[in-house]
């Protein structure tokens, strides 16, 4: 892995979507996978890190990604199936999944090579959500030098969720050091609760769910934002305050 690259960890999978009567059209995909893609289809030096199955949807993964220029020295290859995600699509043409992961090749990355000479460290998607891979992408994202550049993108999928609580203390764990956080609007149904400036150039604002979630967010007049924090349990009256010169 040469300086400069932009390692992405995380999973790989195979979408299958209905297609004409009863038949499934199977798309490559996760979000890892096709941030990598894109990376190198730019111009970008960029690497894969995450289990590659051997079996025929996993060799199309592999080879995918070849084609697209990505580095994949850092793909490990499992005899496991390939991740599968299951769409449906509603009458609105939004789609949901439900994800076939149990022994599957995405969630068994165990260990992770040393990527500290990355440019840019991404990890995501399904990846922080089922272990083994879910702590070692963790693990790495914690010990990776401070001058190394971290991207998150949750990209949390609600139907996904084993254990919420787990989950959520993992996200503000590793939002402690993101760089970067791919902002996913109303995955966790949260909705604005309040806001207030910092100083005149930021301005912090909670999120609030029905069922009692919350989100912290700092966001500048450069439109960047930051998570500060995450939790449950929000329970608050009522407050209304005018804003400075309001």
């Amino acid at each position: 892995m040469e300086d400069g690259t932009i390692v992405v960890a995380g999973e790989a999978l195979v979408d299958l979507v209905p297609a004409d009567g009863d038949v499934l059209a199977a798309h490559l995909g996760g979000g890892p996978f096709n941030v990598a893609r894109a990376v190198a289809r730019e111009g970008g030096r960029a690497a894969y890190l995450g289990r590659l199955s051997t079996d025929p949807f996993g060799v199309s993964l592999r080879r995918s990604l070849e084609d697209a220029g990505v580095d994949l020295s850092l793909a490990v290859s499992t005899p496991d199936p390939t991740t599968l995600a299951l769409a449906s699509v509603d009458a609105a043409g939004a789609a949901s999944y439900s994800f076939y992961i149990d022994g599957t090749s995405a969630p068994g990355l165990t260990s992770a090579p040393d990527v500290s000479r990355a440019a840019i460290l991404c990890v995501g998607t399904l990846g922080l959500l089922y272990d083994p891979t879910a702590s070692t992408l963790e693990a790495l994202v914690l010990s990776a030098p401070h001058e190394q550049v971290i991207a998150i993108d949750p990209n949390i999928r609600p139907t996904a969720i084993r254990d919420e609580r787990t989950y959520r203390a993992r996200l503000q764990r590793i939002f402690t050091r993101a760089d970067i956080i791919k902002a996913l609007g109303d995955k966790f149904h949260e909705t604005e609760a309040g806001r207030g400036l910092i100083n005149p150039n930021v301005v912090l604002e909670i999120f609030v769910s029905d069922q009692g979630s919350w989100t912290v967010l700092a966001s500048d007049t450069k439109g960047q934002s930051c998570v500060l924090s995450v939790g449950e349990g929000w329970d608050s009256p009522s407050i209304t305050a005018a804003m400075p010169g309001a």
